[in-house]
C-alpha cells in the first residue's frame, strides 16, 4: 500500500511525497472496525491523504498516528486510516453523492500517481497573531 501527501511541508517542500507500507491490522484502536492500521511512515501533512493498494484502488483515508504519549513505549509507524467502505457510506449521504471518485479502475502505481497528483492538495491553516 502507499499514500500520497504533503508531510512536513514547511521543511520538506511543497511537492507531493509518496510513502509505502503494509496494512498491519484490519481494525483500528480498540478493535474499531471503521479503521485499519498501516505501517507507512507519516507525519503532519499526510492526514486526509488517500491510502491506496499497489493497483491504485483507494483503501482509506489517513486519519491518525499513535504517538509516544498514547503508549508505554515509543510507537514506530503505527498509523490509522478510515476504511473506504465506511467512508463510502458517509459520502452516499451527501447530495450529490461523490462516491464515484472512489471507484476508479485499478492501474499501476505510476499511472495512479500521475492521475491523482492533481486531485490531492495541501490544506494549511493560517493563524493571525
Amino acid at each position: 500500500m502507499f499514500s500520497i501527501g504533503f508531510p512536513l511541508g514547511d521543511l520538506l517542500g511543497s511537492g507531493h511525497k509518496l510513502t509505502t507500507g503494509v496494512v498491519s491490522a484490519v481494525k483500528g484502536l480498540k478493535d474499531d472496525p471503521r479503521f485499519f492500521q498501516i505501517t507507512a511512515p507519516v507525519q503532519p501533512g499526510n492526514s486526509g491523504g488517500p491510502i491506496l493498494d499497489n493497483s491504485g484502488v483507494v483503501l482509506g483515508v489517513l486519519t491518525a498516528s499513535l504517538v509516544g504519549q498514547d503508549a508505554e513505549s515509543v510507537p514506530q509507524n503505527v498509523n490509522f486510516a478510515l476504511r473506504v467502505d465506511y467512508l463510502s457510506l458517509l459520502l452516499a449521504q451527501l447530495t450529490p453523492a461523490p462516491a464515484a471518485a472512489l471507484t476508479a479502475k485499478p492501474t499501476s502505481r505510476s499511472e495512479t500517481i500521475a492521475r491523482l497528483q492533481h486531485s490531492i492538495a495541501q490544506v494549511r491553516a493560517f493563524v493571525s497573531r
